[in-house]
């Protein structure tokens, strides 16, 4: 499994950031959760992207990778102040969804842990 570069939280982190300060979209949950996931030991294995205010996790760091393997893409929704999890068998390829009012509680996070395929405790 490669290791993620810390520079991709960092900016993932400033990205959020920009949309909740010069842009004024409500993702400050959005941000709360990179960032606790960003200060994780997963974030050495969690590739994140984003898709607009959405938050891609992969196993695997290219477009092309994550294209065959699984992924989640996680969006916030202020107005109903959810999260929703869309669950991939590839990038764009949804399998399932789940709604929850935070992404990081544990038995949420174990759910998406499992369906990448990463070791709940690394």
């Amino acid at each position: 499994m490669a290791l993620v570069p810390a520079e991709d939280w960092r900016e993932l982190l400033a990205f959020y950031r920009r949309l909740i300060d010069e842009h004024h979209w409500r993702q400050e949950p959005m941000l709360e959760f990179v960032s606790w996931l960003a200060n994780s030991e997963y974030s050495a294995v969690l590739f994140p992207s984003t898709s607009h205010e959405a938050l891609g996790l992969s196993t695997v760091a290219t477009f092309q990778e994550r294209l065959r393997h699984p992924m989640v893409y996680i969006v916030y929704s202020d107005r109903d102040r959810t999260f929703t999890i869309h669950y991939q068998q590839g990038q764009g390829n949804d399998d399932h969804r789940q709604t929850t009012p935070a992404p990081h509680v544990p038995e949420v996070f174990r759910h998406i842990l499992a369906w990448l395929g990463v070791p709940s405790s690394l």
